[in-house]
């Protein structure tokens, strides 16, 4: 399972995001967290604002978008 969260620092529901992610790929996975305050992750505040999406965090799993954290949370739940 490949999970990326893209969301910022600050934010109570992104840290929730990383725990729940955390726990589901247990101690010897991994999962990719992605701030979109950090430079690097430019192309993301973009495709945001193109796809009108305006709340973090953002929740893929093996490449389809599920959606923010309580989406997420009812996904793997």
């Amino acid at each position: 399972m490949n999970i990326l969260i893209i969301g910022k620092s600050g934010c109570r529901p992104c840290k929730d995001a990383r725990k729940l992610a955390r726990e589901l790929v247990g101690k010897d996975g991994t999962y990719t967290y992605k701030d979109i305050e950090h430079a690097d992750n430019e192309h993301l505040k973009h495709w945001m604002e193109v796809t009108g999406i305006k709340t973090v965090p953002q929740i893929f799993i093996d490449g389809e978008h599920v959606g923010d954290f309580e989406v997420f949370a009812k996904y793997v739940g």
